[in-house]
């Protein structure tokens, strides 16, 4: 008789594995879990998210189907009543050996240990991010960030332990005695791209995500103005938002009339698309605050433009920046404003062919030991395996 794979149960609200950041988050911890012989299940409340098999994992969505008062959704959101019974009921079936909440509320995680401990099952964090309450949010919103600063605060100590995507959370874990595992983004070999030319005709710089008030574009866009008024060939591919949120978000850099020449806005595009376009492109920048969300949070579009051989050019705030090794496999951008990211535009627009081609293949070796799965799977394995 075969014996039995130990079983993990990964709970949050987390999007589909080709269209979110969190859904490749929770799915490459499962292959690793998987080809280390766990077996995997997931239930998510992620808004809009359905129930499908994706590469042999069972996703079961929780999120209410249909229109949805905005009574229930606040309800949802901060009672999450529904992904609590349901973990609960899938708990008492299948017994699982383990649980992951993947950044948990607190009232979610606290329900949850509780259940869990009379069934003798451990439960785990994995906690990718850490914000501060700020008046840019919306009800809902404030209310979750306030019961996850609590969770991280006064709850995750009394987790088996931490999956840290970052060395800022993996070291306040550890400073508080929780048991830690640093994971940060992590991809199969096939993500790991390596091209001998890398440019042929203009600049192209990318950018792919939703800023909303972590990313500061609005600079970026700033200095790809200044270098095509000055007469540099570039082209600046914007995913994650439509022409008219680029319009609303930034009306001070975006005037009226056609978009600037080589500025192309693409909205929201599934990851395969992403990455095709990752191929052609040669820099991407992430300019944020020098706040605690930029130092606990890992850009996934980061790790996956090094993966690409991509350029990353940064400011300095103390989280994914730290991995760069300036002029060697991307840049450090010294402050946020227009003038200094200009500044790179023009080193990069006017590098040789082969100097850009060597950075990038540079760049890619250092993803290989950085962000592949397999350098992590059995450190991963022994960390769960309590």
């Amino acid at each position: 008789m075969s014996k039995k794979h130990p079983l993990a149960l990964y709970v949050g609200r987390f999007g589909h594995p080709d269209i979110s950041a969190s859904g490749q988050r929770v799915y490459n911890v499962g292959v690793m879990l998987r080809d280390s012989g766990w077996d995997v299940k997931y239930i998510t409340a992620a808004h809009g998210s359905k129930s499908c098999y994706y590469d042999g994992f069972s996703f079961q969505s929780v999120a209410p189907k249909g229109h949805v008062s905005k009574a229930r959704a606040l309800c949802n959101l901060v009672f999450e009543g529904d992904l609590i019974r349901a973990a609960v009921e899938m708990c008492a079936e299948f017994s699982p050996s383990i649980v992951i909440l993947y950044n948990a509320s607190g009232l979610l995680q606290q329900r949850l240990m509780r259940v869990c401990r009379k069934l003798e099952i451990a439960v785990f964090g994995d906690v990718t991010e850490w914000y501060s309450a700020s008046t840019y949010m919306d009800f809902a919103n404030l209310i979750r960030v306030c019961s996850v600063d609590w969770r991280i605060r006064h709850s995750d100590i009394h987790l088996a332990g931490v999956i840290s995507i970052s060395t800022f959370l993996h070291n306040y874990y550890q400073k508080r005695g929780v048991r830690s595992f640093e994971l940060p983004p992590v991809f199969g070999d096939d993500a790991f791209v390596e091209r001998t030319n890398r440019r042929d005709g203009p600049l192209r710089i990318i950018y792919a995500g939703s800023p909303a008030q972590k990313d500061n574009l609005s600079s970026v866009l700033k200095a790809y103005c200044m270098r095509v008024a000055k007469g540099d060939s570039i082209e600046f591919d914007v995913v994650g938002l439509t022409e008219g949120q680029l319009r609303d978000l930034f009306p001070d850099v975006i005037k009226p009339g056609p978009l600037p020449s080589g500025l192309k806005a693409w909205g929201r595009q599934p990851r395969h698309v992403v990455l095709q376009m990752l191929a052609s492109a040669d820099i991407c920048f992430l300019i944020r605050e020098s706040k605690r969300y930029a130092r606990a949070g890992f850009s996934t579009k980061f790790a996956e433009c090094m993966c690409s051989g991509v350029l990353m050019a940064c400011n300095t705030v103390g989280g994914a920046d730290l991995l760069l090794e300036d002029g060697v496999n991307g840049f450090i951008v010294d402050g946020s404003n227009a003038e200094s990211i200009a500044a790179i535009i023009d080193e990069v627009s006017h590098m040789r062919t082969e100097d850009l081609s060597l950075m990038s293949r540079s760049t890619v070796h250092f993803a290989r030991r950085t962000f592949s799965r397999d350098a992590y799977t059995s450190y991963l394995n022994e960390f769960l395996s309590v």
